[in-house]
């Protein structure tokens, strides 16, 4: 029987290495197949010589299911003992779930998704994707290669994201068994897809080893493609090693829980600092101990929950700020309208007391003077009582212009004042808006010792440690590319949104650690480009003839307790 095992292995190897994936298909489930008879006949289960064998060339089944549409659903099951198990879907290249162990044995699926495929096809989070071909924002929605402006999709505001409209996360990619490792899924992006030029042959490789999940990121012009192109590959995982929410062991249908009580340790002394629409400034900015982007100093970790905490109030006062000083323009015209109603009620007050007075004056006159008291004989008054009347007339009608003066100065007293309350209402509600908005971590961070400056990427070094003290679960990161997108979930929950088993995710319900090059440095002649090239972090090109695209990223699910994973701190 050990055999029969070994030959169908060696069959699978040889298919592998023949590259024909419809036969690497058929021998990875003929494979799970004979091994699940083999177990209930012979007892492999309980034969260590057989534990032997098939630890020594298979330590990961790997099997598939077809789901809707030509999409397949893939899971790489760990046989080792640590419990793993990660399912990878071909649309989008999705990393579907990761189920890992806590402390207690129990496991939780420490990934955020969704359980049926049409979800995944909706404009979205990204929730798993592979996200190309240019991963994260570019400025502008357009970029200039060669002397040539390349137009794209403006699906972030007036900036791109994430590739366009429809990226490599909305495609369905062709998949083949890697037999005892995990699938290896590829798509050709033809030349103009999403407005970028040249013809890519993309290829990603899902292998699970024991509790790591390897994950390889290739890409090459086609033959004949003849056109230069910016690829910046990404994956879009969300984590919260906390695990979806259930009651009694079955998936509850109830609020995601934050990663606010989750540390994070990212080996990078450095981030690129962002302008309000998150498209950087070309600026490297170092982070100092205590600092609110420092993540590096605690080898522990920073707690997020403060980080986050201290962010809110942050964009609360400077959305105060704003609201205040946007307001203060509308204070000011009512202030000066106010000013000119009391300055014109004082002087139509003034013209009344002096009409008054003039009036009072010409009555004292015409009743001294006789001739005030006298009619000609055509019956006509005197020129005394006409004066008299006509600065009685005045009288009035200056009384009633102070009067109506009054009125409009109350009038604009009460403009001023409600504008003031308006104004300090408008601070206060923009404050309490931008603290509930989109607010938290969604920057580049430098790493330290990457293999930064090669298209062809260079060893994996440390990028991230994550631990969640609740569950015992940690979260090591380690990768080829020169920086890494630590991202809060801070758009999610607008509106809320429905995942996997009824969970409901809100805002920071997940966290992302997109390992890539920078974003927004692919136009030639940029400023942000050439600042990033000038440290290995700009987008690479890959031209004719010229080196392929590769970027390695490996995520370890571990638990707290066990040998420190970043001894010597960010240098490591």
């Amino acid at each position: 029987m050990r055999f029969l095992h070994f030959l169908l292995v060696s069959l699978a190897l040889q298919a592998s290495a023949l590259q024909c994936p419809k036969a690497l298909k058929a021998l990875c489930g003929q494979y799970v197949k004979l091994r699940a008879v083999l177990r209930r006949l012979f007892g492999w289960r309980n034969s260590a010589a057989s534990m032997r064998l098939e630890a020594s060339v298979v330590n990961t089944t790997v099997t598939s299911r077809p789901m809707t549409d030509g999409v397949e659903m893939w899971t790489l099951e760990d046989t080792t003992g640590s419990g793993v198990t990660v399912r990878i879907c071909t649309l989008g290249a999705v990393v579907q779930s990761v189920m890992a162990p806590d402390r207690e044995g129990t496991l939780g699926d420490v990934v955020l998704g969704f359980d049926d495929v049409e979800s995944y096809r909706a404009p979205g989070a990204y929730f798993g994707a592979i996200v190309g071909r240019v991963a994260n924002r570019i400025e502008g929605a357009a970029f200039t290669l060669d002397g040539v402006t390349h137009r794209l999709a403006a699906n972030n505001g007036p900036n791109t994201l994430h590739g366009g409209n429809v990226g490599f996360d909305k495609r369905v990619w062709a998949a083949a068994c890697l037999p005892g490792a995990g699938v290896e899924l590829r798509r050709s992006s033809p030349d103009g897809e999403e407005g970028f030029p040249g013809a890519v042959d993309v290829v990603v490789r899902y292998e699970l080893h024991g509790c790591k999940l390897q994950i390889t990121l290739e890409a090459h012009l086609e033959k004949g493609g003849g056109k230069a192109t910016p690829v910046n590959l990404a994956g879009h995982s969300y984590f919260n090693l906390a695990g979806h929410p259930k009651k009694g062991g079955v998936p509850e249908e109830a609020l995601m829980p934050v990663v606010d009580d989750h540390r994070v340790y990212l080996n990078a002394l450095a981030f690129t600092p962002v302008g309000e629409d998150l498209i950087p400034t070309g600026e490297l900015q170092t982070t100092k101990p205590g600092d609110l982007m420092d993540l590096a100093s605690d080898p522990k970790g920073a707690l997020l929950a403060p980080k986050l905490r201290a962010m809110e109030a942050q964009a609360a006062e400077d959305a105060s700020a704003a609201a205040k000083k946007a307001a203060a323009a509308g204070v000011a015209k009512a202030a000066e309208a106010a000013a000119a109603a009391a300055k014109n009620m004082k002087r139509a007050s003034a013209v009344a007391a002096a009409t008054g007075a003039a009036v009072d004056a010409a009555a004292a006159a015409a009743q001294d003077s006789e001739a005030a008291a006298e009619v000609s004989a055509d019956g006509s008054v005197s020129v005394a009582e006409k004066k008299a009347a006509e600065l009685v007339y005045q009288a009035r009608e200056a009384a009633a212009e102070a009067s109506q003066a009054a009125v409009e100065k109350e009038a604009a007293d009460a403009a001023a004042e409600a504008a003031k309350k308006a104004a300090s209402q408008a601070a206060d509600e923009s404050a309490a808006e931008a603290a509930a908005g989109p607010v938290g971590f969604d920057h580049n961070f430098v790493l330290a010792s990457s293999g930064a400056g090669s298209s062809e990427g260079g060893g994996e070094v440390l990028a991230a440690v994550v631990t969640h003290e609740a569950s015992g679960r940690t979260l090591e990161v380690r990768t080829s590319a020169p920086g890494v997108q630590f991202y809060t979930g801070n758009f999610l929950g607008a509106p809320e949104i429905t995942g996997k088993g009824g969970a409901r995710y809100g805002r920071h319900s997940g966290l992302c650690l997109e390992t890539q090059h920078f974003p927004s440095s692919v136009s030639e002649a940029s400023p942000v480009t050439e600042a990033f090239a000038k440290v290995g972090g700009a987008t690479p090109i890959l031209r004719p003839g010229g080196a392929p695209y590769r970027h390695t990223v490996s995520y370890t699910f571990g638990m707290l307790g066990t040998q420190s994973l970043h001894e010597g701190g960010a240098s490591s």
